[in-house]
């Protein structure tokens, strides 16, 4: 890594891991940390490094450092899933309100701002949702580095904004919600039975491809009992769809009631993650869903 480089990870990283920590995630010495961050407090660019006063060094922290990582450097899946959202989203014709989870990176929003910004007319504006408190004031803080201007964001769940959206009030709708389908069922049927998105909006989602015993097994055998899962599925590659994404699809299926069609086959796939002791393992199987709304 460059000087630069190691800089910018420390000023990102400092208050989350301890400088060894620092050194091992980024492949470098010690002392090349130490000098980083001795620059840094020279510039007044961070004032507090190592591990905050106020909180002990736990493993829960130490993940949570490394996760920012591996998100920036490895998350080749999740990155192709913002690229195709944001490319859908900027030659859909249609302009107006956003609703995102932008987490503290903003990463769509500025992809949907890169691909719009030689247009002569502001296309896009945003709401985004963060129940977090820290990781709402990061996001803050990143929009406006990057220039994002959000029309109103929300501390409350998503199901509070989407609930009191109107109809056509929204261009598009996209929640990154990383979450198995049964547990988000209000958030994406309400989406599809309010008519909060415009005729020619995209309503994308990511989601898990897993469903946990008990109510997840409950929502897999409601959803087959109006469309029994089909073993000789295949998507377009050849490949069997498989029962959980049969469950995710034919649930959508239902709900939209011929509103809504699928932009293009659903996106799988599986970015790495950090456990709890700081290892990089598999991550969880994903997939994102593009619809888009017909009538």
């Amino acid at each position: 890594m460059t000087s630069v480089e190691i800089r910018e990870f420390v000023k990102d990283n400092g208050n989350v891991l301890t400088n060894q920590q620092m050194a091992i995630a980024c492949g470098e010495p010690r002392t090349r940390i130490s000098s980083a961050i001795s620059k840094c407090k020279l510039s007044g660019d961070i004032k507090l490094f190592g591990w905050l006063k106020s909180e002990q060094p736990t493993k829960a922290n130490v993940k949570k450092g490394l996760k920012r990582i591996f998100d920036k450097v490895d998350a080749i899946g999740k990155n192709q899933a913002r690229e195709s959202m944001a490319m859908g989203v900027a030659t859909s014709g249609v302009g107006g309100m956003i609703l995102s989870l932008p987490s503290y990176t903003c990463a769509i929003e500025k992809l949907i701002l890169d691909y719009t910004r030689s247009s002569t007319n502001n296309l896009f504006t945003f709401f985004g949702v963060e129940r977090k408190e820290l990781a709402h004031k990061e996001m803050l803080a990143t929009a406006d580095r990057l220039g994002i201007e959000f029309e109103g964001t929300s501390k409350k769940d998503i199901l509070y904004t989407i609930e009191r959206a109107k109809e056509n009030d929204l261009a598009h709708v996209l929640l990154d919600l990383c979450g198995q389908v049964h547990k988000h069922e209000q958030d994406i049927a309400l989406t599809i039975n309010n008519d909060i998105i415009k005729v020619g909006g995209l309503f994308c989602i990511t989601l898990v491809r897993r469903l946990a015993c008990g109510n997840g097994t409950k929502f897999r055998e409601k959803i087959e009992s109006i469309i029994p899962y089909d073993n000789n599925l295949f998507d377009s590659q050849g490949n069997r769809v498989t029962q959980i994404d049969q469950v995710i699809l034919n649930f959508i299926k239902i709900e939209s009631k011929g509103k809504f069609e699928l932009v293009e086959e659903p996106f799988r796939y599986c970015d790495p993650t950090i456990n709890d002791e700081g290892k990089k393992v598999v991550g969880s199987k994903m997939i994102l869903i593009m619809l888009k709304r017909v009538k």
